[in-house]
């Protein structure tokens, strides 16, 4: 084969002339901190070359991988973007709970301060604590070690006796009446009660709706719910002090 023959054997030998020489530079510039990576890629790029030179060039074999790389990357970017959208819906729905949460809270404190002001400090006094995101451990490990866990969005309306429970998370948002003792064990507590009443919420492009039943819920029926279960909360207290009498 004469030296300027374009075949295979040349053009080995051409490349692996300029990975020697690459190869010499690198060993000038091992005190660059970025060498090790430089030289892993050219220690790659060798083994290409090694690999083609004894293979053989193959057009079909080339279109084939190229195609398959095409198809990979469209797959993981196809992927990554529907992961990113999912992502983006359950902030935007947990958002959503959370100022439902709060509006329910701001309608329950009115009401509460209402009826403060009419009962005075008596024995049905109404106390208010503010929506805020609570995280609680539910299942620990045989070391006591931390495996699974529970977070809400949670704010409570009470009196001495009784309380209503506001929890919402990711479409959720739900009503708990229970004693005043119970609420210390938060959700493990809250299990052994049926909420008196759920909505559930979901997206609609940018927007969310949220249902009561099979009922959508609007403005005028979460304000008669709200009035119902406070009414309740003080029905209950009322009945504690009458048995407790």
């Amino acid at each position: 084969m004469r030296k300027d023959d374009p075949g295979r054997e040349g053009l080995y030998a051409t490349r692996w002339g300029i990975i020697k020489g690459l190869a010499r530079q690198m060993d000038r510039k091992s005190g660059d901190p970025t060498w090790q990576i430089r030289r892993d890629s050219l220690s790659e790029l060798t083994e290409q070359i090694l690999s083609t030179y004894q293979t053989g060039a193959s057009h079909d074999r080339s279109h084939w991988v190229n195609q398959l790389a095409q198809d990979s990357v469209s797959y993981v970017s196809s992927l990554r973007n529907a992961q990113n959208k999912q992502a983006s819906e359950e902030i935007n729905l947990q958002k959503s709970t959370e100022e439902m949460v709060q509006k329910a809270f701001t309608l329950l404190r009115t009401y509460a301060f209402e009826f403060n002001n009419a009962v005075g400090l008596s024995e049905l006094h109404v106390t208010c604590t503010k929506p805020d995101t609570v995280t609680e451990v539910t299942r620990y490990s045989l070391s006591r070690e931390p495996i699974a866990t529970l977070t809400n969005y949670r704010a409570r309306i009470s009196t001495r006796f009784f309380s209503l429970v506001v929890r919402g998370n990711e479409g959720t948002v739900e009503f708990y009446l229970l004693p005043v003792q119970k609420v210390i064990g938060m959700s493990k507590a809250e299990l052994a009660y049926r909420p008196v009443a759920r909505l559930m919420g979901q997206l609609n492009g940018p927007q969310s709706s949220w249902m009561i039943g099979d009922q959508e819920l609007s403005g005028e029926k979460l304000e008669i719910l709200l009035s119902d279960l406070f009414k309740e909360l003080i029905e209950y207290s009322r009945q504690f002090i009458t048995r407790g009498r």
